[in-house]
């Protein structure tokens, strides 16, 4: 039987921001993510893959239902990814649908210290680009380590300097 830490899981790697012995080999342009005009339920997303004909059984490796209208889907190559991105357009039902990485672009910061808060973060990124999701990376003691992931939406977005630098407030 193995513990976990001779088998850490992919979730508790990256919470880490450590390394596997044995890393995973996971291209994430097998994801597609979807945002559902009204919920569905799992059963409805398999009759509208059906009714566009695409072969979900041997295609998809997964769907995950993620909270309010979204899902994302794993599809067992690029291929297949873009297949089913190209035919989920056509659905009624979806209102939006991208592929990772081409609507979507991951900054990194780093040496970020504790006080500056999410909010001021996102106030400063927004003014380049759309936040759609950040996350506080901590090490296996739940400690801050000075690294924020931040995601943001690509199309019509302006420049992002390579550096950002905190706004100091005074006090009044």
């Amino acid at each position: 039987m193995t513990t976990p830490a001779q088998n850490p899981t992919y979730s508790s790697v990256t919470s880490q921001n450590t390394r596997p012995d044995n890393p995973c080999r996971y291209d994430r342009q097998v994801e597609v993510q979807v945002k559902f005009s009204t919920p569905v339920q799992r059963y409805e997303i398999y009759e509208e893959l059906r009714k566009l004909q695409f072969n979900f059984q041997s295609k998809l490796l997964a769907i995950i239902q993620l909270p309010g209208l979204r899902a994302t889907f794993h599809a067992r190559n690029r291929e297949a990814a873009i297949e089913l991105k190209e035919k989920l357009t056509l659905s009624p039902k979806v209102k939006e649908v991208s592929r990772f990485g081409e609507n979507e672009l991951k900054i990194i910061m780093s040496r970020v210290p504790p006080q500056f808060k999410d909010s001021d973060i996102r106030q400063t990124i927004e003014e380049y680009a759309e936040v759609i999701w950040r996350n506080v990376i901590n090490d296996q003691y739940e400690i801050q380590t000075g690294t924020r992931h931040i995601f943001v939406k690509r199309h019509n977005m302006a420049h992002i300097p390579r550096y950002l630098h905190g706004r100091s407030r005074r006090p009044n």
